[in-house]
Parts: structure tokens; C-alpha cells; sequence
């Protein structure tokens, strides 16, 4: 397999589109399928915009929008149940509406806030009555709110000690600076050994940021996979090319 940017583009994207296949092209379409096949088309638009960022030397928008992937990952890990084993498509679909709902109240609160602050602001006062329906509808199904992201990571991390050893403390919380762009980002880009230093980026591998991006990437389509059991050959050949593209990139990325 060549090192060059097209090929290794070519071959990740090839993944999601062999997933989709494979969700479309069942017996039966279950909910959960559906939900899941919408995180592959997310996560491979998200994919492609990593890679096209690292392609023209963009490294803090390409960190925040691995930020952004990670935490898809978390959470379809999470829906799927990877920590424990969760073979129930009921229960996967489920666990997507309890995230739902979480958001649901969230964003309620917040339009609640605006409310109170402008009565008059008919927009809100309609935006915040939907919200206030979706939480009864949910609450009438019983659920429960999820977790939250740290007791997320925890649990993925039982099971894959990656989360624990670095994509948790440097993917999900180092690159969180790249979204929020606080103070420890800003000072990475005019400060070097306490002198002032204009520069055009942050100081970090490229080819590190593709590792993670085609880890994040090889993790989500194996999970969503793993959850339908429908192409054992396929997806040996997934996991040789994941293992491939890393063997050339970990030498250059570390």
C-alpha cells in the first residue's frame, strides 16, 4: 500500500462505504441500523475533513474536528455496549434515545433561560414548548438520562486500555483546546520557551493526527460492524489495511 495522501484517503473512506453496504444490505433494517448507519455517514464526512485539513497543513482544525470524532465514537461505543458485550438491537436503539434524551433536557434548560430573560421572544418560547414535549414523550417510555461523557470514557476504558493510556488524556481532552480555543491553545501559538513566537499553527506531527484519525476512524466502522455480524471477510480485509496503514505511519508519527 502506497504512503501517498490519495491512497490512504481512498482506502479509510472505502471502509465506510463497504459499512453502509452492509447495513443497507440485510434482511431486515432495524432501528438501530438506521441510527448506526447515520453515524457512518458522519463520521466519514468528519474522516474526510481531517484528512483534507492534514493534506493542506492544518493541524488545530484538524485536532478540534478529532475531538469531534472521538466523542462519536464514544458514544456509538457506548450505544453498542463494547464493554459488555450487548448483542440487543432493542437495547442499542435505546440507548441512542436516552442519549437523546439527555439532550433534550439540556437543551431545555437553556431555552428556559432565554424565556425568562425576553417573554417576548416567540421563537424560544415555541423552541423551549417542543423541548418540554420531547422530554414527557420520553419520560412516558421510561427512560433514563445517559450517562455522562466521563463515565463513558470509564467505561470503554475497561476494555481497551487505549482510552485510558491516550486517546482520553490527548484526544478527548488536549484536543478540547482546539475547540474551545482557551488559553493553553493561544499561547502555543505566539509563546516557545517562554519567548514570544509568532507561528502558523500548533507544534505537532501530521502524521500522528492521521494515526489517531485512521484509528478513530477503523474503530467505529469495527464497532458498527460487530453490531450487525454480517461480512466476516470483509472485514478481515479492513483490519489488515488498518494494520498496514499503521505499521507506516507510527515509525513517522511518534
Amino acid at each position: 500500500m502506497s504512503e501517498s495522501r490519495i491512497q490512504l484517503d481512498g482506502t479509510v473512506d472505502s471502509w465506510f462505504e463497504e459499512s453502509l453496504r452492509i447495513m443497507k444490505g440485510g434482511p431486515q433494517i432495524r432501528r438501530s441500523d438506521i441510527l448506526l448507519a447515520a453515524v457512518l455517514i458522519c463520521s466519514r464526512k468528519h474522516t474526510a475533513g481531517v484528512m483534507l485539513l492534514l493534506a493542506n497543513n492544518h493541524k488545530l482544525p484538524a485536532q478540534a474536528l478529532l475531538r469531534v470524532l472521538c466523542e462519536l465514537y464514544a458514544k456509538v461505543g457506548w450505544c453498542c455496549g463494547v464493554s459488555e458485550g450487548l448483542s440487543d438491537a432493542n437495547e442499542v436503539y435505546r440507548r441512542f434515545l436516552r442519549l437523546d434524551f439527555t439532550r433534550v433536557i439540556e437543551h431545555a434548560k437553556i431555552l428556559h433561560t432565554l424565556c425568562k430573560r425576553d417573554p417576548s421572544d416567540s421563537q424560544s418560547s415555541e423552541a423551549f414548548e417542543k423541548a418540554e414535549a420531547d422530554k414527557i414523550k420520553y419520560q412516558s417510555r421510561g427512560l433514563k438520562t445517559a450517562p455522562n461523557m466521563a463515565e463513558i470514557l470509564r467505561e470503554l476504558g475497561r476494555t481497551d486500555s487505549r482510552w485510558i493510556e491516550y486517546i482520553k488524556p490527548e484526544i478527548y481532552q488536549d484536543f478540547s483546546g482546539a475547540i474551545h480555543s482557551d488559553m493553553r491553545i493561544l499561547r502555543q501559538l505566539v509563546e516557545e520557551d517562554g519567548r514570544v513566537c509568532f507561528k502558523e499553527d500548533v507544534d505537532y506531527s501530521i502524521d500522528r493526527l492521521k494515526v489517531y484519525c485512521v484509528g478513530v476512524a477503523f474503530d467505529i466502522n469495527s464497532v458498527i460492524r460487530d453490531h450487525h455480524k454480517g461480512a466476516p471477510e470483509s472485514d478481515k480485509r479492513m483490519q489488515d489495511e488498518y494494520e498496514q496503514i499503521m505499521r507506516e505511519l507510527l515509525p513517522r508519527g511518534r
